[in-house]
This record gives C-alpha cells, structure tokens and sequence, in this order.
C-alpha cells in the first residue's frame, strides 16, 4: 500500500511539474515565486457581449481578450486550488461546480463574441489561436484533475490499478499537439506584439 501511495505522489507530482513548467515559461515568473499561495479574487461575472455583426475595434478587441484571459486566469487558479484538496466536503464541492460552470460559461460567451462580430485587420487569426488555446487546455485539466483525484482516491485503498495510471497517459497523448509550449509561445508573442497585458501569462 505505501509502494503505491508513492508511487501516485511521483506520478502527480511530475504532472504538476510539467504543467508547472508550461505555464511559467518566462523568466518573470521566477521573481513571483513568493506570492504562489495568493489566490486571485474569484470574478463576480464572466465575460459577456450582446453584440452581433458589429465591427469590433482594436481597442474594444484588445480590452474583450484581456478581460477573457484575466476571467480564464483567476478562475483556473480557484479551481486549481481545490482540485488539489483530498475528500472535498459538500460546500468546496458546490464551490468547486460553479467555479467549473463559470470558466465554461466564460468560455462560451467569449467564443460567440468573436465568431459573431466583424475583428480588425490583423487579429481575428490571433484571437482565435488564442480562445482556441485557453479552451483546449481548460479541457485538458479539467480531465487531468479528474482523473489525478480519483487516481489518489484509490491509492487510499485496493482499487488502484495499472489503468488508472494509463489514463494519465492517455489523455496527456490526446492534448499535447494542442497545449504545449510551442502552442503557448505563439500565443504569447500576438499578446506581445499587439500590446495585449493580462495576469494570464505574467
């Protein structure tokens, strides 16, 4: 049984170095180390936009992504949070759920927004490499922490398999075309060179 709860904390811990690792790419984050444990105030709304078949301008387009991406930012560092915690009562659960709903919601109104109106000259490719990114990644540690939770329920018990293992595997093979640094980095340089600011790739 101890052989198999270390093995888990290895396996975790290496995902969480290697998420660790993509998601800290610069070397900005190395002096920020000290305010790890600080979470960001959890959103009262997510992004929202009525607008159809209107022309966006920079400004409003560039304000639309900080705003998405900040959104997307606080509310992973929430669910991150309690996704980490073992036997999550009732309340963190319900918690938990909503934070989940709201990311999703976030995403979606944003995607609506950006397919529905008119983007200036030289950012629709950007801005849909980027939702695109933020989504497929929402994606993938939503299954990641899925399945990490239950792979540590079971480490607590007999029910820990071989499989369980393998379906970290598995869906680290399904993602990793699509969230990787070289996909990160491209969506860090339209940021860059369109003079984007957001706390979502400090």
């Amino acid at each position: 049984m101890n052989l198999k709860k270390f093995f888990v904390l290895i396996m975790v811990s290496l995902l969480f170095f290697s998420l660790t690792a993509c998601g800290n790419s610069t070397e900005k984050s190395k002096n920020q180390t000290s305010n790890k444990n600080e979470l960001p105030a959890i959103p009262k709304q997510v992004f929202s936009s009525s607008k159809i078949n209107e022309n966006i301008s920079k400004k409003e387009i560039k304000k639309s992504v900080s705003k998405y991406l900040d959104i997307n930012h606080a509310l992973i560092e929430n669910i991150e949070s309690l996704s980490n915690k073992d036997n999550l009562n009732k309340n963190e659960l319900k918690k938990l759920n909503s934070l989940t709903e709201m990311n999703d919601k976030n995403d979606s109104n944003f995607s609506n927004f950006i397919q529905n109106t008119n983007l200036p000259n030289g950012y629709k490719d950007g801005v849909f490499k980027t939702k695109d990114y933020i989504t497929t990644a929402n994606q993938y540690l939503k299954k990641l922490n899925t399945q990490i939770q239950k792979v540590n329920k079971n480490s607590n018990s007999d029910n820990l398999s071989i499989k369980d293992i393998d379906e970290i595997n598995s869906i680290n093979e399904q993602y990793k075309k699509d969230v990787n640094g070289k996909k990160q980095k491209e969506v860090e340089t339209f940021l860059k060179d369109k003079n984007i600011k957001t706390k979502a790739f400090n």
